[in-house]
C-alpha cells in the first residue's frame, strides 16, 4: 500500500521577451500554510517557477469552499498564488477523514485536499506550516532541514497523502530497533500524560511484534492518527498508502495497558502496510490476509495464546465458506467471504 531537496535556479536561454518554460527535473513548488486561530480560514501561499500559463486545481470536494484564481499567467520569473479555504465550513460539509474532516480539537484529512495543484507537473516542492500558537501540523512527506517544513514529489500531492492539524497532541515515537519505522503519533483528542504513555507503549509493542514477524516494519516512516473513540474498546482502524503510510485508529481516551493487551485492530492494520492496493475485486487478499496474519503475529509476541488462536480459527473460519451460488472471491463482497474467505 501503499526525495532528497535542491532548490535550483532556472536557466533562462533566447530572447529577453520569451517565456522559457522551467527545467522540470530542478523546478521546486514551494507552499506555505497558516491558519485562523478559529479555525475559519486556512490561508495558503504557492511559488512556483517561471514558466508557461498553466491551471491548477484542488479535490472536488473542496473546491467549493475555496477562493483563488486557478489560472497562472505565463511569467519569466517566479509567480505567487494566494488562496483561502473555508475550513470550518470544508470539513464539515465533506467530513470525511480521507478527504477533511474536523475530529476532537483538531483536522485530519489529505494535503490535496488543503493544496492548489497542478493537473500534471514534474518537480518537488516543499511545505512550510505557521500554525497558530499552541497548535501543531504532522504529514506522511518527509521533513526538511528547515524547521516546520516537508518536502517530497509533486505528483505524489495528485493523491491523497494524509495530514492531521490543529490544537493536538504531537509527538514522534522513540525507534524500536533498527528495523522499525519512523512513527509520528498524532491525538487529534489530546489525553492525559499517564494515558499517553500508556498509549505509546501499545504502538511500540504492536510495531516490535509487526517487525518481528516480517523482519523489518513494512513502510521507513508512519503517520498514526488517534481519534477519541466513544466505545468501550478500539471499534476500529484503517491504513491508507496514497502518498505515504497513514493509519487512523479510534481509542477510547482513557484506555489502559491492560485493556490494550486484548487489542487486535491496530496489528491488523499494520499489515495492510505490507501488501500493495489491490482492485476492488480483489479486497479479499488485502483483509484475508490481515486476517490470518495478525492473530499469528500476537501469538509470535506472546501477546495472546497459541492454542487460543487455532481454536478462534476453527471457530470462525466457517464464515468464509461460499454460499451456494455465490461465485468465487471475486465475485462476492460479503463481510465474511471477504474477511475470513480471504483468509
Amino acid at each position: 500500500m501503499h526525495t532528497s531537496w535542491r532548490h535550483l535556479g532556472l536557466l533562462f536561454l533566447g530572447v529577453a521577451c520569451a517565456v522559457p518554460a522551467p527545467d522540470s527535473a530542478t523546478s521546486t513548488w514551494r507552499y506555505t500554510l497558516a491558519w485562523s486561530p478559529q479555525h475559519d480560514v486556512l490561508h495558503g501561499e504557492l511559488t512556483l517557477p517561471a514558466g508557461e500559463e498553466l491551471t491548477l486545481t484542488t479535490l472536488p470536494a473542496a473546491r467549493p469552499f475555496v477562493t483563488a484564481d486557478f489560472v497562472v499567467p505565463a511569467a519569466s520569473g517566479e509567480r505567487t498564488v494566494r488562496w483561502q479555504l473555508r475550513l470550518a465550513d470544508a470539513a464539515r460539509a465533506i467530513d470525511n477523514t480521507d478527504v477533511l474532516a474536523q475530529r476532537g480539537n483538531g483536522f485530519v484529512g489529505a494535503l490535496s485536499a488543503v493544496l492548489l495543484l497542478p493537473d500534471d507537473a514534474e518537480a518537488t516542492f516543499t511545505l512550510r506550516v505557521q500554525p497558530p500558537a499552541g497548535e501543531s501540523f504532522a504529514c506522511v512527506a518527509p521533513p526538511d532541514a528547515l524547521p516546520a517544513t516537508w518536502r517530497g514529489e509533486l505528483r505524489e500531492l495528485q493523491q491523497l497523502p494524509a495530514c492531521a492539524f490543529g490544537a493536538i497532541a504531537l509527538r514522534t515515537l522513540p525507534p524500536t530497533g533498527p528495523a522499525g519505522p519512523r512513527i509520528t503519533l498524532v491525538e487529534l483528542a489530546p489525553r492525559p500524560a499517564a494515558y499517553a504513555d500508556e498509549l505509546d507503549a501499545f504502538v511500540a509493542e504492536c510495531t516490535r511484534a509487526t517487525v518481528a514477524w516480517f523482519g523489518a516494519f513494512p513502510v521507513d516512516r508512519l503517520l498514526l492518527v488517534v481519534l477519541a473513540s466513544r466505545a468501550p474498546s478500539i471499534q476500529g482502524g484503517n491504513a491508507r498508502g496514497d502518498g505515504g503510510a497513514r493509519i487512523l485508529l479510534d481509542v477510547p481516551p482513557r484506555f489502559r495497558r491492560e485493556q490494550f493487551a486484548r487489542d487486535w485492530v491496530l496489528i491488523h492494520e499494520m499489515v495492510h502496510l505490507a501488501l500493495p492496493s489491490l482492485p476492488r475485486a480483489q479486497h479479499w487478499l488485502e483483509e484475508g490476509s490481515a486476517t490470518y496474519l495478525e492473530p499469528l503475529i500476537q501469538a509470535q509476541a506472546g501477546r495472546v495464546d497459541a492454542d487460543a488462536v487455532w481454536a478462534a480459527m476453527l471457530a470462525e473460519y466457517a464464515q468464509g465458506l461460499p454460499s451456494p451460488g455465490s461465485g468465487g472471491l471475486d465475485d462476492d463482497a460479503s463481510w465474511g467471504r471477504t474477511y475470513y474467505g480471504g483468509a
